[in-house]
């Protein structure tokens, strides 16, 4: 906003050949025509491997700089009205590949895996909805199979009333299930410990403090 673009490039560069972003006029040319008075101010300029660009790492160096894996975690605390009798997690996302381990959408948890609920890609990218409780699994409930494409999944958690969705599609509910307890976190594309990243794009994700029914999640 207010004239600042993120610009990114990305791809395979040979011995010999090099990759670079800069200004260029609307004829494409690789010069710039100079304006009397124009400026242009360049920030966070960052060179990485990999196939997608990360958030900024801070490097006031000469050399390369690491940081950890990024992380969007909310306190449970700061969510108004959320109640862990009853919620909903929500995400559209899109896997970037298929792997041997499953990928968060969105979990909430105590900080372990004992206590959590669990929107989620198995490694087959099917969505899937997991709850466990003082370390025993709960519920199991698992969607359809969206693959590589944006999706959109919803997993509904109330005790003895577990519920999921994805594009709209619903699978059998859980009517079984006891909820856990003491919950302090939410992570967005993280599992339940803060770690176990997504591999792909989250568009929009979320908790919303009750528990959906059916008809809505889809």
């Amino acid at each position: 906003g207010n004239g600042w673009y993120r610009l990114s490039v990305s791809g395979s560069v040979t011995n010999g050949n090099f990759v670079a972003l800069s200004p260029q006029d609307g004829d494409g040319s690789t010069g710039v025509t100079s304006v009397n008075g124009a400026t242009i101010y360049l920030w966070g300029a960052q060179l990485e491997t990999g196939l997608r660009m990360t958030s900024y790492i801070s490097n006031s160096t000469t050399g390369t700089a690491t940081r950890a894996a990024d992380v969007l975690s909310v306190p449970l605390a700061n969510i108004p009205g959320f109640n862990a009798a009853g919620y909903t997690l929500f995400a559209a996302g899109r896997l970037d590949t298929l792997d041997a381990n499953t990928r968060p959408f969105a979990v909430v948890s105590d900080g372990t895996t004992n206590n959590r609920v669990q929107l989620y890609a198995q490694s087959n990218g099917v969505s899937t909805g997991i709850v466990a409780a003082g370390g025993v699994s709960q519920a199991v409930v698992g969607s359809i199979n969206p693959v590589l494409t944006r999706n959109k999944s919803a997993l509904s958690v109330a005790e003895n009333a577990v519920k999921i969705s994805c594009n709209g599609s619903a699978s059998p509910e859980d009517t079984a299930a006891a909820m856990p307890t003491g919950l302090t976190m939410l992570y967005v594309g993280a599992n339940a410990v803060g770690v176990g990243q997504f591999n792909g794009f989250i568009f929009r994700a979320g908790l919303i403090p009750q528990a959906l029914t059916q008809a809505q999640i889809n």
